[in-house]
């Protein structure tokens, strides 16, 4: 919202009544490129920080230094990025054997159309239409 606030809680609204829709729903949504001396400038300055050192909060620092410093974090977190990876993975291969069975069915519908056109073409010149007039008849 480039207003370099920390947070900005928004309200959802019924428009045409410029009403608070009621639901009871509140969003807030927080600045991570805030860096103020509050808390939450404090905690998306950890949040951006490699170096558990330079961290503000001692259990986001202990739960860094677990992941990046101890073999038994580090193998940790390697298993967890495997498992991302694999599901990234398998939901990049769904998506892309859709797209291609899209693609090869729009494929495969236009070649039909080619082929149809095609063979009234060839149809039409065997009854002694001329050319021209079959083809246009044909491909449109």
């Amino acid at each position: 919202m480039d207003r370099g606030q920390p947070a900005y809680p928004v309200e959802r609204m019924v428009l045409d009544a410029m009403e608070p829709f009621g639901d009871e729903a509140h969003i807030l949504y927080i600045n991570g490129e805030y860096r103020g001396d509050g808390p939450i400038g404090r905690l998306m300055h950890d949040f951006n920080c490699s170096d558990p050192s330079q961290m503000h909060f001692p259990l986001m620092r202990q739960a860094t230094r677990y992941y990046k410093e101890t073999p038994e974090g580090v193998r940790q977190m390697c298993t967890i990025f495997e498992e991302i990876k694999r599901e990234g993975y398998g939901q990049g291969m769904e998506k892309g054997m859709q797209q291609g069975m899209q693609q090869g069915m729009e494929k495969g519908m236009q070649q039909g159309r080619d082929e149809q056109a095609q063979a009234v073409y060839e149809r039409l010149l065997a009854l002694n239409m001329p050319e021209a007039q079959a083809r246009a008849v044909a491909f449109g």
